[in-house]
């Protein structure tokens, strides 16, 4: 007798590989929320569009301001396919389910799945089935193959800067690395291990730049390394808690460019340093505050 397949059609596009990387967040939340403090499911949505390069900036920084704001809604993807606001569940649904990391992954979209056995069949449109690396991986320059051992990222890795002894910060929309919760930012050591270094950003990390024993960070953050810090701030490269540098942006910080001693950053924002600048400025390494040069750009600056 044949087996009997079941055939199970996906209701809409269920791209394998963003199922596969999503998971819940397991750092302990509080009950009350303060107004820069996210509302319950507020930050699965964030990572959700943060990591999502199809959404457009403009439209992440309206879901991110919203959800800052415990709005219900997810309007990045509302608005994206044209089904109006959607219940909050809805866009986080996947983040409940239990997903084996050593499953490989497809670089395409999964349309249908069936199940034979121990055979999964799966269909779509992608080309190409691989391990599941995480999304921040080492590849050898010379046979173009994965590092082994490389720690799993959890989530979405956004930018990335040498530690200048082999290792790396990471910035971005993610939960966890090699298994240990991270909020957004890590450092990852030479050997390929985990730093105990943990800023712990509220809000995804967009840019960092390294200079001495100082890490620059810019994104959308409100609170990290121990302090709020509006968008931009300046971490000890060791213990990865906020030094006093503080230019306290009025908007998302999306650039950062160290340069003798000033800290050129991009974004969205009017005002940084402590002066009116319309999307780009140079700020002062050692106070945090602008300094007299002032292009003042036409349009937002979303990198370099």
């Amino acid at each position: 007798m044949k087996p009997r397949h079941s055939l199970r059609s996906l209701a809409g596009v269920l791209p394998l590989l963003a199922l596969l990387l999503a998971a819940p967040n397991t750092r302990s939340q509080g009950t009350a929320h303060g107004p820069m403090e996210p509302a319950p499911g507020a930050r699965e949505r964030l990572a959700q569009a943060a990591g999502d390069a199809r959404v457009a900036p403009w439209r992440r920084d309206r879901a991110l301001r919203m959800a800052r704001a415990g709005s219900t809604t997810t309007p990045a993807s509302s608005e994206a396919d044209g089904r109006g606001p959607q219940p909050a569940h809805a866009a986080s649904a996947a983040y409940g389910s239990q997903v084996d990391p050593n499953m490989w992954v497809t670089n395409g979209t999964v349309n249908a799945i069936a199940t034979s056995g121990n055979t999964i069949y799966i269909g779509g449109s992608f080309t190409r089935v691989g391990p599941n690396t995480g999304s921040f991986v080492g590849i050898n320059a010379g046979s173009g193959v994965p590092v082994a051992n490389w720690p799993r990222v959890v989530g979405a890795v956004l930018c990335s800067a040498p530690d200048g002894a082999g290792g790396s910060y990471i910035g971005g929309a993610f939960t966890s690395v090699a298994g240990v919760a991270r909020g957004n930012m890590a450092h990852i050591r030479a050997d390929m291990t985990l730093d105990a270094w943990d800023p712990a950003a509220d809000f995804p990390v967009r840019t960092l730049a390294v200079s001495g024993t100082t890490v620059y960070a810019g994104g959308e953050f409100a609170r990290i390394g121990g302090q709020s810090r509006n968008y931009v701030a300046a971490l000890d490269a060791s213990t990865g808690l906020a030094t006093p540098w503080n230019p306290a942006a009025d908007g998302f910080v999306y650039s950062l460019v160290v340069s003798g001693t000033s800290v050129y950053a991009g974004g969205v924002f009017t005002r940084i340093g402590g002066q009116s600048r319309s999307s780009i400025a140079a700020l002062d390494a050692s106070t945090g505050l602008a300094t007299p040069w002032n292009p003042s750009a036409a349009e937002d600056i979303y990198g370099v």
